[in-house]
């Protein structure tokens, strides 16, 4: 307990450190994320650690109002969905296996830009705002966060707006378009500061670790996306950065690698016809 208690001190004083370093104008070379952080930390990280678990093996308080239920879909996606009258908003996560490790050595951070370019825009909705701006049109949230083995993608929507939603998050990962215009704004926007993330400590803390790990360590790909290597990517060939991204997500992205998290007012039965309708290809 007390080593614990010394490495807790010693956190908070590396973080205090790297936080006055920063706006001292000295910037780590990693770039802000697209999206704002969220509040949902446990629908997310059930997105990331649901597995194979039978409803059947679940055991929950007699307290407990809500009602679960896991899914195994016949693509192999895991579904994991929680029903409770009292929920004000409805809450979905994505998780897809594949993580900063995943990155190749020439360009750091691909993993990243993959995850984003699927919001892009989709064959069957190209001439709609790309899904990013469409959940901000229904006054939702949306956050995506590439961690070491995993993309994860967290909405907060109004209950109303469920289906539509399911439906749109199907679509994106199914039918990305990766249309070249919007493909060649978003790696321009990879150069701005970081001024976003100065009071982010789990971001400041990863951004140490990083830092004062080895280069052969899984932790030296933390952060990934960096303004060098957009930098080196662009003067090779846009063209080309993009052939990697649509590479990266045929090759790796599969319905047996993703876990669905959906928590909602609306009861198990309605969410696991829509999950069925719209994930189950």
């Amino acid at each position: 307990m007390r080593l614990l208690h010394i490495f807790w001190l010693f956190t908070q004083i590396v973080l205090a450190f790297s936080a006055k370093k920063f706006k001292n104008g000295k910037k780590l070379d990693v770039i802000s994320r697209f999206s704002s952080c969220l509040a949902k930390p446990i629908i997310t990280k059930l997105g990331r650690t649901v597995s194979e678990v039978e409803s059947s093996s679940f055991i929950k308080s007699k307290i407990d109002g809500s009602t679960y239920k896991f899914m195994k879909l016949q693509n192999q996606m895991s579904v994991f969905l929680v029903s409770n009258n009292n929920f004000e908003y409805s809450i979905i996560t994505l998780s897809v296996g594949v993580g900063s490790v995943m990155d190749p050595e020439d360009l750091p951070g691909l993993v990243s830009l993959v995850q984003e370019s699927l919001c892009l825009g989709t064959y069957r909705f190209f001439d709609h705002s790309n899904f990013c701006n469409f959940i901000i049109s229904i006054n939702g949230e949306i956050d995506m966060e590439v961690y070491e083995r995993n993309s994860v993608f967290t909405i907060k929507v109004g209950s109303q707006y469920i289906s539509t939603v399911l439906d749109r998050l199907s679509d994106m990962i199914r039918n990305p378009s990766f249309p070249e215009k919007l493909f060649f704004a978003k790696t321009k926007e990879y150069s701005g500061t970081f001024e976003s993330l100065l009071n982010n400590s789990e971001f400041l803390f990863q951004c140490v670790i990083r830092d004062i790990s080895l280069d052969d360590h899984i932790f030296k790909r933390l952060n990934v996306l960096t303004d060098k290597s957009i930098k080196e990517a662009r003067e090779i060939s846009e063209i080309n950065l993009l052939e990697q991204v649509k590479n990266f997500y045929y090759q790796q992205y599969s319905s047996s690698i993703m876990t669905l998290v959906v928590a909602s007012k609306h009861t198990i039965a309605k969410l696991s016809n829509e999950v069925v309708l719209n994930f189950s290809l």
